[in-house]
């Protein structure tokens, strides 16, 4: 298997059984439990990454750097793990757990976009087919080793909730072995009620997860734009189409569509309010098309769009509006701001659409 197939696949299972995760209505034991699993299973595939594909990208001139800011990134995860391991009360652990889910999600990011297309261009079809198997082989021997302890898990499981994670787990099965697959079934089935079948969507981060939580949401997408473009990409295309048949396939009748879309900028600081015009424009037009496509090609009737290049004005916080209290979500949720300084859960070039259902 190419090593390029390889990182996907564990990439993608990986961000979508963390957004999952966020979107399960479990208690704090239960919580604790799922994500320790999830954990192990990252850190026997970042230990597999570092020892096989890292160790190579440190030995090429064009990917050293890249590589060497990603093994800091892995350190930065290891610490974090530690200290959510450490906690004991629930509000310091949800804040930490979440810290170490979105410096996952910032590597694996940084790892496609700097690590990928090294591996395309600097290595054959063979080499890339000969660094998989090593790499499989590396993580199987690293999850045999950590000897994977997920806890006591409650079994008290519905099929029908049990057939919900039916997709995701279809993928996570490529990297998870069988007897930690089925606990994890187990027990995400028993406490998910917000996803109502398969999906197959761009993964959502933990912020737009938690957001779309606030906001009752049954379906979230997160869609990337390329700077300074409104234009939907083919995989953006893709996810919308995916997230609205999801909801239909499930039974579930669409009440209203939420679209959340950014500039090339984070939101507003309090400070500054609003960001430039061309910004402001850019988030409406980002809004716009993803409003055209549902309707046009899905269907979708009832769509409200949010343009986050500027926050609610005087008016609108006085009546609560819905405008106020999106917004209000995304920043409970820990999105960052134009002054934030910060690169973990970033949302500037990206929208967050979200499914509310009857």
């Amino acid at each position: 298997m190419d090593i390029l197939d390889c990182l996907q696949t564990d990439h993608d299972a990986l961000r979508s059984l963390m957004v999952d995760l966020d979107l399960c209505e479990m208690g704090f034991d239960e919580k604790r439990s799922i994500f320790r699993a999830l954990s192990s299973l990252a850190e026997s595939t970042l230990k597999a990454q570092e020892g096989v594909v890292l160790s190579w990208a440190r030995t090429e001139e064009n990917c050293r750097p890249a590589a060497l800011e990603l093994l800091n990134k892995i350190e930065l995860a290891d610490y974090s793990l530690r200290s959510v391991r450490m906690t004991a009360n629930q509000e310091a652990w949800e804040a930490g757990s979440r810290v170490y889910r979105e410096l996952l999600f910032l590597y694996f990011a940084e790892m496609e976009k700097e690590i990928f297309a090294g591996l395309h261009e600097f290595m054959t079809d063979s080499e890339r087919r000969e660094m998989g198997a090593r790499y499989l082989s590396y993580r199987k021997h690293s999850q045999d080793k950590h000897a994977l302890n997920f806890g006591s898990l409650s079994r008290n499981t519905k099929s029908t909730r049990q057939e919900r994670l039916g997709g995701r787990m279809k993928i996570a099965s490529r990297i998870v072995s069988g007897a930690t697959l089925a606990v994890m079934t187990l027990a995400l089935g028993t406490g998910c009620s917000t996803f109502g079948g398969d999906r197959d969507d761009s993964p959502a981060s933990p912020v737009a997860a938690d957001a779309a939580k606030a906001n009752n949401a049954s379906q979230v997408a997160e869609i990337s734009f390329d700077k300074g473009s409104a234009a939907l990409t083919d995989s953006a295309r893709e996810s919308l189409v995916n997230m609205i048949n999801a909801t239909r396939t499930s039974g579930r009748e669409i009440d209203d569509v939420r679209v959340a879309a950014w500039a090339d900028a984070e939101y507003p600081s309090d400070r500054q309010a609003k960001l430039s015009k061309d910004e402001q424009e850019l988030a409406d037009k980002r809004a716009t098309a993803i409003r055209d496509f549902l309707k046009s090609n899905l269907n979708v009737d009832d769509i409200d769009t949010y343009n986050m290049a500027t926050q609610p004005g005087t008016f609108a916080r006085a009546f609560n509006t819905e405008d106020v209290r999106v917004k209000e979500a995304f920043k409970n949720a820990g999105m960052p701001n134009s002054e934030s300084g910060t690169t973990l859960s970033a949302k500037a070039s990206r929208a967050v659409v979200m499914v509310i259902t009857e």
